[in-house]
């Protein structure tokens, strides 16, 4: 008996020394095992553009092999240092100090995509971390070069301005002092399209510019439409100046408000013109409260609403802060406030379907401040609102469901303090692709105001009442404006280095 279990006892120390051995070489694999901080002092981006430098945190192991990967692409690591790491919590009032690695890299263009996975590899462990998106540093059809602001002619007093979208820079309005209809290019070259010496005639007789409030021109400059208060919405065939009126019915107190366009009464505050002759129409009468957008099909002559503010107009009722019209994609960007008071967020209308086809609401910034301007719609954290040019100045709409805007002329209460270290300086030119769901920069770097200022500004001087527009844009992707209180037009300008 005594034998067996001596025999029984050795088995035992001999399990337990083996055990123990086992038990130390688990352990030692586990150190081995790289860890990525991601405490919020610690963790790396959601977004990075190529050429960025991207920091990885943690117990990296670096010594024995480190590899970090971008979406399967391997990393070249040009600095590992350690630093200083505190450890604790709100209940250690003596929190340890610890040290980890730190790991630094550029990003390169093979590394672009957007969820690319981030792998950390030592001592033949790997472990995967946060997904993050790789972007380009600017817009495809922007710039490589900083962009600064350019004028191109000061703006008479009282000027209207004329709604023409087309691509090439063209700006047009119409001078109160002179009864004239100016163009410029985007050379800066002034034409005088309208004027007492070339008149625009209706019904044989020279037309009566009293009370003009909109007016809007073809993106290939043949015909020009104005709506007058007195008159009704007119159309200008500009080689001949002969105009024609389309209605004349301005009391909206009763309808039709939908039909042939002869027949419905309308008040019109802006309009824009596609070269189908079709309208797009903005409707604000105050006097009995009818506010909404309108679509003028030209093929059948009818006009239809496409969305009303909260008033009795057809269409789909929604509230909007600011709208955009785009001909080229069939619909209309609406700025508001459509599913959370809090958050500003931004609708796609389909113009003729008048049903939403898209939604982009950004994420708050937070407590945190962190201000994400650009990558998948997803990770962005921003605030909309064109009510403050401070916040955001423009949008305007550019084929294939493009949406440009100018981020944060200046900061405001909400936004003092936040991180933007991932805007490359700011304000900055933004370009919102909603086809890709991806937001980019139009070029490199901070915008250049030249000390100039898009009104009506809440935080700087001078505070002008008047609000600044954004116009047009060019075939390089220049963006056109007006600026300082619609004192002078003005655009982008590349910056050679």
């Amino acid at each position: 008996m005594t034998k067996y279990l001596k025999i029984l006892m050795s088995f035992i120390v001999l399990f337990s020394i083996y055990s123990c051995y086992e038990a130390d070489n688990f352990y030692a694999d586990l150190t081995k095992i790289p860890q990525i901080n991601t405490d919020k002092d610690f963790a790396y981006k959601a977004t990075y553009f190529v050429g960025d430098t991207m920091v990885v945190n943690g117990k990296l192991n670096a010594e024995q092999n480190l590899e970090i990967k971008i979406g399967g692409v391997k990393a070249n690591i040009f600095s590992i240092k350690k630093i200083k790491y505190v450890v604790g919590t709100s209940d250690n009032p003596n929190p340890n100090a610890d040290y980890m690695e730190q790991a630094s890299f550029v990003i390169v263009k093979e590394m672009l995509g957007e969820q690319r996975t981030v792998t950390v590899k030592s001592s033949d462990q790997e472990i995967f971390g946060p997904s993050v998106d790789i972007i380009p540093d600017h817009d495809p059809n922007g710039f490589d070069k900083r962009l600064m602001l350019s004028k191109i002619a000061t703006l008479p007093d009282n000027a209207i301005l004329i709604s023409c979208i087309n691509g090439k820079g063209d700006i047009y309005y119409f001078d109160s002092l002179t009864e004239s209809i100016v163009r410029y290019n985007k050379a800066g070259e002034k034409s005088i399209i309208i004027s007492k010496n070339k008149p625009i005639m209706l019904n044989g007789a020279l037309f009566n510019y009293a009370e003009l409030t909109a007016g809007a021109v073809t993106p290939d400059g043949s015909h020009l439409y104005l709506f007058v208060k007195n008159t009704g919405l007119i159309n200008v065939d500009l080689s001949t100046r002969n105009a024609v009126v389309m209605s004349s019915k301005t009391d909206m107190s009763t309808g039709p408000y939908e039909g042939n366009i002869a027949d419905v009464p309308m008040v019109i505050s802006s309009m824009r013109a596609d070269n189908g002759n079709n309208l797009y129409l903005e409707i604000n009468d105050t006097n009995f409260g009818k506010k909404g957008l309108a679509f003028y099909e030209k093929t059948t002559g009818k006009l239809s609403y496409i969305v009303n503010s909260n008033s009795t107009l057809p269409g789909l009722n929604t509230y909007y802060q600011s709208f955009h019209f785009s001909p080229e994609d069939h619909l209309v960007y609406l700025e508001g406030s459509q599913f959370s008071p809090f958050v500003t967020d931004i609708i796609l209308v389909d113009i003729k379907t008048r049903t939403i086809i898209q939604t982009l609401i950004p994420k708050i910034i937070g407590n945190e401040k962190k201000l994400n301007l650009f990558g998948s719609f997803a990770t962005l954290k921003t605030i909309f609102n064109s009510a403050s040019p401070d916040r955001t100045f423009g949008y305007l709409p550019q084929p294939d469901k493009r949406l440009v805007y100018l981020a944060f002329q200046n900061f405001n209460p909400f936004t003092d303090g936040a991180d933007v270290s991932g805007t490359g300086g700011l304000p900055k030119w933004v370009v919102m692709d909603f086809d890709k769901k991806m937001s980019l920069p139009l070029g490199l770097g901070k915008f250049d105001v030249q000390d100039n200022i898009f009104q009506p500004t809440q935080s700087l001087l001078p505070s002008i009442n008047i609000r600044d527009k954004i116009l047009n844009y060019d075939e390089e992707g220049n963006i056109y404006f007006t600026v300082n209180g619609r004192l002078e037009i003005a655009k982008t300008k590349t910056i050679n280095p």
